[in-house]
């Protein structure tokens, strides 16, 4: 997101680390820190098993899961960091260490959600895998004036308070033609495509009747890729994008302020909400690196592509803007995984909350003379 990988300093590429292999009892994984998401998928697929990690194939499992790893399955498997049962790790001296709750666990705690490039250089993971036989599908549209999509997401958070864990969706908001929002939801249920009507119809019940809507069942597999767009990514775009948590409902004037600048927008922005709750939220805040848990309700990504250089300060302007205007209505705290240098000297406290001190201190033993960093590494002090 922000060329972090990119560097005049020395930059390891572990993509040739990629081997993935299932242990006997196919109750863990041990995957190389080079391979990709979709790769992953792919060599559990035939054992119906899955990590529960992002839905973007070409992301790399290893910069996805130390930053936390949300993906959909994440309410009822928690975050990719959530799963791992072990790292091999390359430390600032050169020694091998293993990370674990056993060996290590210090680091172990680092690693699970303090993100990239600040400890040392992770060769080799070892996941828990979770049984995904089928899943339901689903996807569910309204096209509304702003005020009526103000009620709509209103709705939406009503309807998340008493939602089963099987769900896991992503919210879209974007602009329609004629001043109008598109209010998009699309998710998987790991429960029966029955179980996932009754929750849909309750939503609607809030809502009000939805324009599209669409169930289907399926493999896990097949549905990760209809959530990858089953086409190769480029390998750059011209993009920018910005996260906020939210953890208590937003208000009304929040949402109101939110969607009446995506219609204002010169530009397209998206803003994606992910449900969060569930098994991620189960897991104590300070249980592992990754702080937004307990009553964290969903992160929204603004996110924002363009195809020519000369649009580039116009549009990061005009996120900036909606961002700036957002600030009133929500928690502060920021995703890593979403990195944003706008966020200056505020970075960690906005990735790390109340775990930040602690990151240091190990920061501190690990790697004293700070090889691992870059611009929002952890910091020594």
């Amino acid at each position: 997101y922000e060329g972090f990988s990119q560097s005049p300093d020395l930059v390891i590429d572990g993509r040739g680390m990629k081997g993935i292999k299932l242990a006997r009892d196919k109750k863990s994984v041990a995957i190389g820190s080079g391979s990709s998401l979709g790769s992953v998928y792919d060599a559990l697929a035939s054992s119906h098993l899955a990590v529960p990690a992002g839905s973007c194939f070409p992301v790399g499992v290893a910069g996805h899961s130390l930053g936390g790893g949300f993906g959909l399955l994440g309410r009822p498997f928690g975050l990719a960091c959530d799963s791992i049962l072990s790292m091999e790790v390359v430390d600032a001296s050169g020694k091998i260490l293993i990370a674990s709750e056993q060996e290590n666990p210090e680091l172990f705690w680092a690693l699970r959600g303090g993100g990239n490039g600040s400890f040392g250089v992770v060769t080799n993971f070892n996941f828990r895998t979770s049984s995904v036989t089928m899943v339901a599908k689903f996807a569910i549209t309204w096209t509304k004036p702003v005020t009526q999509a103000v009620k709509i997401v209103q709705a939406w958070q009503q309807w998340l308070e008493n939602l089963p864990s099987s769900i896991t969706g992503t919210l879209h908001l974007t602009k329609a033609k004629g001043g109008l929002i598109q209010v998009h939801m699309a998710g998987l249920s790991v429960q029966s495509e029955s179980s996932l009507k009754v929750e849909l119809k309750r939503l609607q019940s809030l809502a009000g009747t939805a324009s599209v809507l669409s169930t289907k069942t399926m493999t896990f597999h097949q549905a990760a890729t209809i959530f990858d767009g089953g086409e190769p990514n480029p390998d750059s775009v011209l993009m920018k994008a910005k996260s906020d948590y939210v953890t208590e409902a937003m208000t009304e004037q929040g949402i109101l302020t939110l969607l009446d600048g995506l219609v204002k927008a010169p530009g397209e922005i998206a803003v994606l909400c992910d449900t969060y709750g569930g098994a991620i939220n189960k897991v104590a805040a300070d249980a592992t690196a990754f702080v937004h848990r307990a009553n964290t309700k969903y992160v929204m990504q603004y996110y924002m592509q363009w195809d020519s250089a000369g649009a580039t300060n116009a549009n990061i302007a005009m996120m900036r803007t909606l961002y700036t205007s957002m600030r009133p209505f929500v928690s502060g705290g920021c995703y890593v995984n979403y990195c944003d240098l706008d966020l200056g000297d505020g970075y960690a406290k906005a990735y790390w909350g109340d775990n930040l001190a602690r990151l240091m201190k190990i920061k501190a033993e690990v790697d004293p003379k700070n090889m691992f960093k870059h611009a929002q590494s952890v910091p020594l002090s």
